[in-house]
């Protein structure tokens, strides 16, 4: 009796062991899932206490805004900055250009998405042992900020909600 429960929870334990996701599996279900908000319609975006119009998922708060350009938020994986760029257009690809030029980072994943006349991207980088920064972009915002394993996916996703929201101003 004592060697069947022994076995059962061996079993179920290494059952357990073989649903975790990689971050690979997460970083290519965060872009894939970061595409589909893209080519969906923006979310509705908000006044903030600033003045800005933007769609904040549950879990970001606006801390700080220090232009009109450059905002601040705070969620469960830390601070996150969004930058805006007036004068680029829904279409363009500076933003992603800079993120190319970097000599400095080494990207996990960087894929871009067109759709309705829009651009955007998203990009993975190591930051540490099991962190991540994320970046998701449009034409004319980026945001950027940073993940743990297992909270890739999420971020990616709900960060191109973010960035669709302040495109869509």
């Amino acid at each position: 009796m004592v060697y069947k429960m022994a076995a059962v929870l061996l079993l179920s334990a290494a059952g357990m062991a073989g649903c975790a996701e990689t971050a690979e599996q997460e970083i290519t279900e965060g872009v894939e899932e970061a595409r589909a908000v893209f080519e969906q319609d923006s979310p509705a975006a908000e006044e903030l206490e600033d003045g800005t119009e933007l769609f904040l998922p549950d879990g970001y708060e606006l801390t700080d805004s220090a232009d009109n350009n450059t905002i601040t938020l705070l969620n469960g994986e830390g601070v996150a900055v969004l930058e805006f760029n007036p004068n680029e257009s829904e279409n363009s690809r500076y933003f992603y250009d800079m993120l190319a030029a970097s000599e400095d980072a080494e990207w996990l994943a960087a894929e871009t998405f067109e759709y309705a006349g829009r651009f955007g991207f998203v990009a993975v980088g190591k930051a540490g042992e099991d962190r991540f920064e994320v970046i998701a972009g449009t034409g004319d915002a980026q945001l950027t900020g940073f993940a743990g394993k297992g909270d890739i996916e999420e971020q990616l996703t709900e960060m191109m909600k973010i960035v669709r929201s302040a495109d869509a101003e």
